[in-house]
């Protein structure tokens, strides 16, 4: 895997990753069961990441190789960081809206 495909998935993985974590904790609320959001996203993080770069090596013909799993597993650790940046940056922002909102 080149630097390029690395941040092509990165990039791909950390947005599925957001979106999932949402869905997740909405579908948690529903059934009224508390999970930490940093724990719920790093969870979920780690197996997108990884199990996106291991389904993207068997679509691309690429062997499971050492070096091929470690990049699969320092995938998914990028991902969690970079899913929580994206995170905390998202629900910072939409509490600022609805702030926003309220005063008007």
């Amino acid at each position: 895997m080149n630097l390029a495909m690395f941040l092509l998935l990165l990039t791909a993985f950390s947005t599925l990753s957001g979106l999932l974590t949402e869905g997740v904790k909405l579908l948690l609320q529903d059934f009224k069961i508390t999970c930490p959001a940093n724990l719920l996203a790093l969870i979920i993080s780690l197996l997108t990441g990884i199990c996106g770069s291991l389904a993207a090596y068997a679509y691309l013909g690429i062997a499971y190789t050492a070096p091929n799993l470690l990049t699969a597993f320092f995938m998914g650790i990028a991902n969690w960081l970079c899913s929580m940046v994206g995170y905390d940056k998202i629900t910072q922002a939409l509490s600022q809206l609805s702030g926003l909102r309220k005063k008007s």
